[in-house]
């Protein structure tokens, strides 16, 4: 039970989070985990298209949220034992947020 209900709370952040960040026009994603469920993690790697990951990491640090950077792909890795529904949607909220302010 305890595996199932952690796939579905990582395949809920892929599938239904990041898809909001897909439908901006604000900025575009390279997104490169796989869309195919059994072919990815809790991991997601995207990368910027219009603006720098060290830009995002920069302004996400002011507000205390910390993301990975490694050439220009941010990486973040939300565990679904210790990150709720909120969580999630806090983080993409924050990223919106931070995507609005670098490119207006």
């Amino acid at each position: 039970y305890l595996n199932g209900g952690v796939f579905v709370h990582s395949n809920h952040f892929n599938d239904n989070h990041l898809s909001r960040l897909d439908d901006t026009e604000l900025c575009q994603f390279a997104l490169l985990t796989p869309l195919n469920p059994q072919e990815r993690c809790a991991q997601l790697s995207f990368r910027p298209i219009d603006i720098t990951a060290q830009q995002i990491h920069e302004e996400l640090e002011k507000v205390g949220v910390v993301i990975d950077i490694h050439n220009d792909i941010i990486r973040v890795a939300p565990a679904p034992l210790y990150n709720s529904f909120f969580d999630i949607f806090q983080f993409v909220s924050l990223l919106e947020e931070v995507i609005i302010t670098l490119t207006t």
